[in-house]
């Protein structure tokens, strides 16, 4: 099963398709450009994948809403169009299954992505989706999965993930 998981910022969009395959790309220009660009790199990462897996809204975080509808909504749209299949994972569960706690800051995710993932970078959106991709190995019991601790293994299990059989693998 390959999954290609997103944290998809304003600018900055992290990505992973296992623990040795991850990067960032910029969304480039301004406006309708950016989120051409971020459509155009979403479906370069995610084009072999059979799930995509994208952290959810953080919904306290208002300040940003109005961008972060402009660059998710279209690759919600291009995802659905597509019929690629897709979950979201909120941020407090991402935070919880990397360190155990759903409140967690995002440089503790970053720190645990390094202790427990291998981690050589220092990018949060980039270990934000390492933890994405961790969540759906853990969930699925992909080869590759980390080790956690069985609260973590249950917050991972937690999301509402598609059924194997409905993917099209």
């Amino acid at each position: 099963m390959n999954i290609a998981a997103f944290d998809l910022a304003i600018i900055n969009h992290g990505w992973a398709r296992s623990l040795d395959d991850y990067g960032v790309f910029l969304a480039r220009g301004r406006g309708p450009a950016a989120i051409a660009s971020t459509l155009a790199g979403v479906a370069k990462v995610a084009a072999r994948a059979d799930l995509i897996v994208l952290e959810g809204y953080a919904y306290g975080r208002g300040q940003k809403a109005h961008q972060m509808g402009e660059t998710r909504g279209p690759v919600k749209l291009w995802l659905h169009q597509t019929r690629r299949p897709f979950v979201e994972v909120p941020p407090s569960v991402v935070k919880k299954v990397a360190t155990g706690r759903g409140n967690a800051p995002k440089r503790e995710v970053l720190a645990e992505a390094v202790r427990r993932l291998g981690y050589g970078g220092h990018d949060e959106n980039e270990a934000d989706a390492l933890w994405l991709w961790a969540c759906a190995a853990v969930a699925y019991g992909l080869e590759g999965a980390p080790e956690l601790p069985r609260v973590q293994r249950e917050a991972a299990g937690a999301v509402s993930w598609p059924r194997l059989d409905s993917l099209t693998l």
